[in-house]
C-alpha cells in the first residue's frame, strides 16, 4: 500500500510558541508579525528604554563603524562637504555616531536623518541635540518629491519592516536620492541568528522591547536569496556580522556611458546630444555655483543650428539680442561695417547672449522632449 505524501511544512510563531506545520521554523518570512515598538499604544517609558539600548545592540549586530571605514569614509573629503541621508533613523544613534566618526577624522559630513514616527524623532532630537545631525519627521518619497539628493543614503534594520512591493519603492527612492552610494544594513533570517540573539538578549528581556522585537524582526527579515530577487541591477549583497546582511548599490563612473568634465555651455550641450542618442551621462563640475562672467557673448548661425538640434535655440533667441549688423568705429568715425544677413537664411544674425543666460536656458529644459541631464555634481 503506497504511503500518502506528507503535506508541505510551514512554520509560524504564535503566542510565543513555534508551530511547525510546513517547511520548518523560519523557512518562510513571517510578514504578519508586528513589533511592539511599531504599535501606536506601546508603553512610552519602555519605548524610551529600548531606544536607549539601541547603541549597544547596533554596535554588536550592525557594526556600522566597519561600514563607515570601508564604504563611507573613502568618499568623504577634508576640503569639501559631503551629505548623507539615514532613512528610518529610529532613536538616532547611528547618524550621531557617523557624525562623530567623521568629525574625529576631520572630514566634512552633513547628515540628515528621517523617520515617519514622531516618537523616534522626538527622542533623537532630545538625546542627540548636539550631534550635528538634522532630524526630520518625513518619508523618503517626500524628499524625492522635493528633488533632494545626497552623496550617501543608508538605512539600518529597516528592510524587514517592508513588504516586497514597499521594499522596491524604498530602493527606487534610495537610487533617486543617492549620488554615489546606497547602503542598507539589515538582519538576515536564520535559525542560528535567532538562537544567538535569543540567548544574548536575555538580560534585556525585562523593561525593554529589545529582545521581543529583535526576535520578531528576525522572523520578518529576508534571506540573501530573497533580497537578491528584489535588488535592482548593480546591487550587491555581502555578509554583515554573523546574523546580518548588507546590501549596497554604488553609483560610480562605471554606471555611466559617458562622463563630461565641465558644466559650461559646451559641456551641457554635449551632454544633451549624448542623451538624445540614448546614452547615460554624468557631467562633473568643480565649481559649486554658476559663473557670473562671460568669455564670449556671440552665438553664430552654425552654433544656433546645432543648439536647435538640442532643442534650446528658441529659448536662447527669446532671451538674447539678435545682431544683424556690426559697425566698427574709431574716434567717432565709422571704419567698417559687416552685415550678417547673408550668413544664413534661417539665422541671419549673431545672437548676443551672456554665458549665465545661456546656462539658464539649459537648466530650464528644452522646448523639445530631450531627457533631463543625468546630474551636475561637484567633482
Amino acid at each position: 500500500m503506497p504511503e500518502h505524501p506528507r503535506p508541505p511544512r510551514t512554520g509560524r510563531f504564535l503566542n510565543g510558541q513555534i508551530h511547525l506545520n510546513g517547511q520548518g521554523f523560519l523557512a518562510v518570512r513571517d510578514e504578519h508579525a508586528i513589533e511592539e515598538m511599531d504599535k501606536a499604544d506601546c508603553d512610552p517609558a519602555t519605548l524610551d528604554r529600548t531606544y536607549a539600548q539601541f547603541p549597544v545592540i547596533n554596535s554588536v549586530v550592525s557594526r556600522w563603524h566597519s561600514v563607515y571605514k570601508q564604504r563611507i569614509r573613502p568618499l568623504l573629503s577634508s576640503t569639501r562637504s559631503s551629505t548623507l541621508l539615514d532613512i528610518g533613523c529610529g532613536g538616532g544613534d547611528i547618524p550621531a555616531a557617523l557624525a562623530r566618526w567623521a568629525a574625529r577624522d576631520r572630514l566634512h559630513l552633513t547628515i540628515t536623518a528621517i523617520d515617519p514616527d514622531p516618537r523616534a524623532i522626538a527622542y533623537a532630537r532630545t538625546h542627540f541635540a548636539g550631534a550635528g545631525v538634522e532630524f526630520r519627521q518625513t518619508h523618503s518619497s517626500e524628499l524625492v518629491s522635493e528633488g533632494a539628493t545626497f552623496d550617501v543614503v543608508i538605512s539600518n534594520h529597516m528592510l524587514h519592516h517592508l513588504a516586497p512591493t514597499e521594499l522596491r519603492v524604498l530602493l527606487t527612492d534610495s537610487a533617486a536620492l543617492a549620488e554615489d552610494l546606497v547602503v542598507h544594513s539589515d538582519i538576515a533570517r536564520s535559525r542560528l541568528g535567532y538562537a544567538l540573539f535569543s540567548v544574548a538578549t536575555l538580560p534585556l528581556a525585562v523593561g525593554s522591547f529589545i529582545r521581543r522585537d529583535g526576535l520578531t524582526s528576525i522572523r520578518r527579515s529576508y534571506t540573501p536569496t530573497e533580497l537578491r530577487a528584489i535588488l535592482p541591477e548593480g546591487g550587491a549583497l555581502s555578509p554583515h556580522v554573523l546574523t546580518g546582511i548588507c546590501c549596497s548599490i554604488r553609483r560610480d563612473s562605471s554606471m555611466f556611458d559617458v562622463i563630461v568634465v565641465g558644466a559650461g555651455p559646451v559641456g551641457l550641450f554635449l551632454g544633451a546630444l549624448l542623451l538624445q542618442e540614448g546614452l547615460t551621462v554624468r557631467i562633473l563640475e568643480q565649481r559649486t555655483g554658476p559663473s557670473t562672467h562671460s568669455r564670449a557673448i556671440g552665438i553664430h548661425p552654425p552654433a544656433l543650428a546645432a543648439l536647435d538640434a538640442a532643442g534650446v535655440a528658441e529659448a536662447m533667441m527669446t532671451e538674447g539680442v539678435q545682431i544683424g549688423l556690426g559697425i566698427a568705429r574709431s574716434t567717432g568715425a565709422e571704419v567698417a561695417r559687416l552685415s550678417f544677413a547673408n550668413l544664413s537664411s534661417r539665422y541671419p544674425f549673431v545672437l548676443a547672449l551672456p554665458k549665465p543666460a545661456r546656462k539658464r536656458c539649459w537648466r530650464r529644459g528644452s522646448v523639445r522632449s530631450i531627457p533631463p541631464l543625468s546630474s551636475v555634481v561637484s567633482a
